[in-house]
């Protein structure tokens, strides 16, 4: 005890030391950057003209720069007095708040035997803990074999956009350019990253979201663990694995799998601190995951606000003695946390697009027609992207499980309201009070939920079995069985390779070898959206001096029309439908090359080929 007693005195004052200085930076920094601000907005117009686009200049063909800022430059110069304004906040909160924040931190200290502990408590030593983890570990390695398998599949269109207008290009345009929600800025940061390690490929733009979608598998574990019982989590992590919906977002380089692993994270956060409100740890993971998740899609905010819902009922029904204003004021504390923060993130989109690309832009805003009209369309798109690649009695036998792990909730669990009916509730009233439907994709976070009741309601089906061991064997070898089977059919039907989640085209290799016959300098290229960002990407990774040689449509003598077949709804058909479908139709017709260019200056087109997906033409301008 003698030894141990100066060892973390000594400690816990560097640390001390550290988090005063940590903080002073944080604070000064926080308001010199809004006193830069502040000159830059007194400042003549013209100085920061000159200096903005310095930053985010884009160079046009016709050597003139454009500033890629929604609303201009002028729009950027006036939100300048904001950012003064929320930095100088900031910088002030810090200060008012250092005592504190010191405190908390140094909180951390003393914590740590205590999670140590809780850890072996959790995890107690003998044959239940070496049938779960070896069960765990077993899925997680097919899950990321099923992965991998699918990672080369072609781009889709929204990877494909991700790249070129923001993966790809220089850190401080990318972070600040919300021209439209398909930037999702962590997975932008994380993708452009991957990328300047090992090179502009597919593999590491996709590599952020393939090592978010294999953390995704264990995360589901220990928030099942927590929430509910072995037996749940093992199964939970079983669907997770195998599911297409969560591979599909594993090998789709967009930052949903990262919102899951977060919000993950935050669900056993939670339920952690609904048994222990003073643990500091486990209060400052929570944040940072909300933070992180958020930052990659701000409609992260929906199930943040269902998860704090969630403790509230959860914890004030089981108090413990604790007066509710602790409660409150500790959650009112995390909410702040969380918003200035996120904030500060969200601070260079904010001051380059506006505010209004944020939380009004066409995908959130409040929608002309009555929300009840499209419901029925977003429900059975959600139903058709969580069951496609999924044999129907699985299906049914998750809802099964669903319902049972929701009426005897209670049995289950130790949370006093389950959480699946908070997340689904809390979401439909958000979409019904702000009258906005969104994509399925959108709420596929309600999926994991789903499958974490319905998974507990099996387990309590396998708790009437006999011995625990026993139990835990069943879940081991029935969630097994799961990912074996969903996923040799999900690789037999090529579900994922014929998804049209996110647009796609089925054929895009095969289009592109193609087109590099065809194509020559003196030819011009147009796509017709929204298969522009797909071949552009594919054309540009497969040969890179052709693409950058074609010349503008206004210079070419000849130009190759690609125009993608009648466009199929990706929610509401299966993958084996959208093929079916795209076999089905007809070429599609030259006359739709108008929508592109101006056909009255070409001659009649040629038929160049005939793809699945697309057709392609020749026109020849007119000789004048």
């Amino acid at each position: 005890m003698l030894e141990g007693d100066v060892k973390p005195d000594a400690g816990a004052g560097l640390w001390a030391s550290v988090l005063d200085w940590t903080i002073n930076i944080l604070a000064g920094g926080f308001l010199l950057l809004a006193i830069i601000f502040l000159i830059l907005w007194l400042i003549p117009h013209s100085h920061v003209k000159a200096l903005l686009d310095s930053f985010a200049a884009v160079p046009g063909s016709d050597g003139k720069v454009a500033h890629p800022t929604e609303g201009g430059l002028n729009a950027a110069v006036e939100r300048l007095p904001f950012a003064f304004g929320f930095l100088s906040l900031c910088g002030l909160s810090l200060v008012l708040l250092k005592i504190r924040l010191k405190n908390f931190f140094l909180g951390l200290l003393s914590e740590r035997a205590q999670i140590r502990e809780a850890f072996r408590t959790f995890l107690p030593p003998g044959i239940e803990k070496k049938i779960e983890i070896t069960t765990v570990l077993f899925m997680l390695g097919i899950g990321i074999f099923l992965r991998v398998w699918h990672l080369s599949r072609p781009i889709h269109y929204d990877e494909a956009s991700t790249y070129l207008n923001y993966a790809s290009v220089p850190l401080h345009r990318a972070l600040s350019n919300y021209s439209y929600p398909n930037n999702h800025l962590l997975n932008t940061l994380l993708a452009h990253m991957s990328m300047v390690i090992l090179g502009h490929k597919t593999f590491a733009l996709r590599l952020p979201a393939l090592i978010a979608g294999c953390l995704v598998i264990p995360a589901a574990w220990l928030a099942g663990r927590i929430i509910y019982n072995r037996e749940a989590a093992i199964l939970t992590a079983g669907c997770v694995a195998a599911m297409p919906t969560f591979i599909e977002y594993s090998i789709n380089a967009r930052g949903y799998a990262l919102q899951w692993f977060f919000m993950l994270l935050m669900i056993s956060c939670a339920a952690i601190l609904c048994r222990n409100l003073s643990l500091n740890t486990a209060w400052l993971t929570f944040v940072l995951a909300a933070v992180a998740g958020t930052y990659c899609v701000p409609t992260m905010i929906i199930p943040i606000m269902a998860i704090v819902l969630w403790m509230l009922l959860s914890v004030d029904a089981t108090r413990n003695g604790r007066p509710r204003g602790e409660i409150l004021t500790r959650l009112a504390w995390a909410i702040l946390a969380i918003a200035l923060v996120s904030a500060v993130l969200y601070l260079p989109p904010i001051l380059g697009s506006g505010p209004a690309a944020i939380f009004s832009n066409r995908f959130v805003a409040s929608r002309a027609t009555p929300f009840w009209e499209g419901l029925p369309p977003l429900a059975q798109g959600i139903w058709v992207r969580w069951s496609d690649g999924v044999p129907a009695a699985i299906i049914w036998a998750l809802v099964i499980g669903a319902v049972i792990g929701l009426v005897w909730h209670r049995r289950v669990s130790t949370q006093f309201v389950p959480l699946t009916l908070i997340l689904f509730v809390w979401s439909f009233a958000f979409a019904w009070l702000r009258n906005v439907i969104g994509y399925p994709r959108v709420w596929n976070y309600l999926l994991l939920a789903a499958v974490m009741t319905a998974t507990a309601g099996w387990s309590l089906i396998l708790s009437l079995t006999g011995k625990r061991s026993g139990q835990l064997a069943i879940a081991g070898a029935v969630s097994l069985l799961f990912t074996i089977v969903v996923g040799a059919n999900l690789i037999h039907q090529d579900v994922l390779f014929r998804s049209n989640e996110t647009l796609s085209l089925i054929d895009t290799r095969e289009v592109i070898e193609f087109l590099r016959t065809q194509l020559n300098p003196g030819t011009a290229l147009v796509v017709r959206p929204p298969a522009d960002p797909i071949i552009a990407y594919e054309l540009l990774h497969a040969d890179k001096k052709l693409f950058m040689s074609l010349p503008d449509l206004a210079k070419a003598d000849r130009v190759i029309v690609v125009l993608p077949k009648p466009e199929v709804s990706e929610e509401s058909y299966t993958s084996r439908e959208y093929f079916d479908r795209l076999a089905s139709e007809s070429s599609a017709p030259a006359s739709e090359a108008a929508i592109i260019i101006d056909i009255g200056s070409y001659d009649q087109p040629s038929l160049l080929a005939k793809f699945l997906s697309v057709t392609i033409y020749s026109f020849q301008r007119k000789r004048i």
